[in-house]
């Protein structure tokens, strides 16, 4: 995916059936389990899309757009929770929140 080889354990593809990831790579669709398969996508938002699928949660760079991101959790079929997409939107708010607390501090002192 990208010019990059991921790979992913069936294990976890398992815990995720209805995603276009696992039904790629299920039985039906291959005869051979060493079989590469190729995606014609964007690497490092894919590996953001893999970090989801491990973890439930995503934290990407600011190269990446939640845009991007969504679109392709949409495109591989993942269901997600917006509340645990966080990207540089998100970190932007959340900055601005830690600068409000720490001047309510400084002018408590």
């Amino acid at each position: 995916i990208g010019g990059k080889i991921y790979e992913v354990s069936r294990s976890l593809l398992d815990l995720y059936p209805s995603t276009m990831l696992t039904r790629i790579a299920s039985e039906t669709w291959l005869s051979d389990h060493t079989e590469t398969i190729f995606i014609e996508r964007n690497g490092d938002s894919f590996q953001c899309c893999l970090d989801y699928l491990r973890g439930g949660f995503i934290s990407f760079p600011l190269t990446i757009t939640n845009k991007t991101i969504i679109t392709d959790l949409e495109y591989f079929g993942i269901d997600y929770d917006p509340e645990k997409v966080c990207g540089p939107k998100s970190m932007a708010h959340q900055v601005a929140k830690i600068k409000e607390q720490k001047a309510k501090i400084d002018s408590d002192s």
